[in-house]
């Protein structure tokens, strides 16, 4: 219960951070097209003087919700370059409401010169599409919205006609506006899940390393990106020692113990963003590198696996040592169109096969045995 209730609260709050993020990107563009479409409107209230003596002064106001609109485009563009999380939400409410009420006034004033209802109409619109909030903040939204719809036109002395259009068109604005928070906020809710079940299926339970899934298909979309930009790629595959005994001795709850301990181990030594660590099987795990010669992946593995004899892991059977062991396979090449991850893996699994029947606790890679370290190098043990 706890872990349900766990996820659900992860869930919620990642969909506020992605409903938080639309709304700033909502917020931006919606400044940026106002900032074009301003200046136009000016330009028409110039030429064609539709407000007659007052057209001055309207112009006088279009060009302070311009100079808003430029505030927010410059805020709102600094947020999302610097991608500043903490302050969304203040820049989107404070964008769409100083939006909001600039159209309504606006459409206040058309509405008492013009008799037209378009600007309001336009109003509508952009408070039903525009923002998606929380259900607490859209009922202010659109409550200021019908609020200051009915005081501009009150000023104008509305016939009832006039105020029954306007209600109309704020219980359409209410609608609309329900209806869109609702489909955007299930739609963005259905991808989390369904994002969470692909990472869940892709992810082993135990160790939570990457299980076969999520190796497989991460390794379908960079094998054919280093075949083209012919960079190196390597396995190492890792199989702990005699597991079965550690099992049968210990129980398998301690095995899990084990194997999470392994794991850590593992996912603190690949730690370039490229590497890869999977489990792979019971007590088999494989990380796939990028870019490193065969002697850095040889290096690398026997670092892995003196990192594991450090952790000093007591053992059931000591044909091998008193502590938990690993036997790695190591396999790399450039990859091509002839060549293929499977054919790669194939070929760490042979000389992971040969670590085994070389008396285990060691690194194969060709047919080179490697089984202590001396002066920071791999040495070889066997030819």
């Amino acid at each position: 219960m706890r872990g349900e209730s766990g996820r659900a609260a992860s869930t919620k709050k990642e969909l506020q951070e992605t409903l938080d993020r639309k709304n700033t990107v909502r917020a931006f563009l919606s400044a940026v097209v106002h900032v074009f479409i301003i200046p136009v409107f000016i330009l028409v209230v110039h030429f064609l003087n539709i407000y007659g003596d007052f057209s001055l002064k309207v112009k006088i106001y279009l060009a302070v919700c311009e100079g808003a609109q430029i505030v927010f485009g410059i805020w709102g563009y600094y947020i999302i370059s610097r991608n500043e999380m903490d302050k969304r939400v203040f820049y989107n409410n404070s964008c769409f409401f100083v939006t909001i009420l600039c159209i309504v006034v606006m459409a206040g004033i058309d509405r008492s010169m013009t008799g037209s209802f378009l600007i309001y109409f336009a109003g509508m619109v952009y408070a039903a599409l525009v923002p998606v909030m929380s259900r607490g903040m859209r009922k202010i939204y659109v409550g200021v919205f019908a609020a200051g719809s009915i005081v501009s036109v009150a000023v104008a002395k509305p016939s009832g006609r006039a105020v029954a259009d306007i209600i109309l068109i704020g219980i359409a604005a209410v609608i609309v506006c329900e209806t869109v928070h609702n489909y955007v906020t299930e739609y963005v809710r259905t991808g989390i899940n369904l994002r969470a079940k692909t990472l869940t299926s892709e992810k082993d339970p135990l160790t939570g390393l990457m299980n076969r899934r999520g190796l497989d298909k991460n390794a379908a979309v960079l094998w054919p990106y280093c075949s083209r930009n012919s960079t190196s790629v390597g396995i190492i595959e890792i199989d702990i020692d005699f597991f079965k005994k550690y099992n049968d001795r210990f129980g398998h709850p301690a095995g899990d113990r084990c194997l999470k301990l392994i794991a850590k181990s593992i996912k603190q030594s690949a730690r370039r963003s490229s590497d890869i660590a999977a489990r792979t099987g019971g007590e088999e795990f494989l990380i796939f590198v990028q870019g490193m010669s065969e002697k850095e992946i040889i290096e690398f593995a026997m670092k892995i696996r003196s990192g594991i004899n450090d952790l000093k892991i007591p053992h059931a059977y000591a044909g091998v040592s008193n502590y938990v062991t690993v036997s790695m396979g190591i396999a790399c090449c450039v990859p091509n169109a002839v060549n293929s991850f499977d054919e790669l893996y194939e070929e760490a699994d042979k000389a992971l096969y040969m670590a085994k029947e070389n008396g285990r606790n060691c690194v194969v890679s060709g047919d080179r045995i490697y089984g202590r370290m001396k002066k920071g190098l791999a040495t070889v043990i066997s030819m």
